[in-house]
């Protein structure tokens, strides 16, 4: 996933508590183009082990959000990568899936 890149949601669900951060979040199914992959930080479960692992995170061109609150930087909140598949990647899948069911 690169900057540029056609990606589609594969997962749409925000918990409410998430989802009041966020001015807009992107839908399932819905494509997208990405404005920038960055290094983000685990907000949605802070306190779980493994939360200070970094995550991959994207920007939208679709979607503009308010700055993270907790980002001393001005950060956009964003949207961790594995939410997202691109478009390539999914076209190759079902080639694939074709390929074997022809078998």
């Amino acid at each position: 996933m690169t900057t540029g890149s056609k990606v589609v949601c594969i997962d749409g669900s925000f918990p409410g508590p998430l989802r009041k951060l966020y001015t807009a979040v992107p839908v399932k199914g819905e494509t997208y183009t990405i404005r920038s992959v960055y290094s983000a930080r685990r907000i949605a479960f802070p306190s779980s082990p493994g939360s200070s692992d970094g995550e991959i995170g994207v920007l939208l061109n679709e979607i503009v959000n308010p700055p993270d609150p907790k980002n001393k930087y001005g950060q956009e909140l964003g949207f961790k990568a594995e939410r997202f598949r691109e478009i390539e990647e999914l076209e190759a899948t079902n080639e694939k899936v074709e390929e074997l069911e022809a078998v």
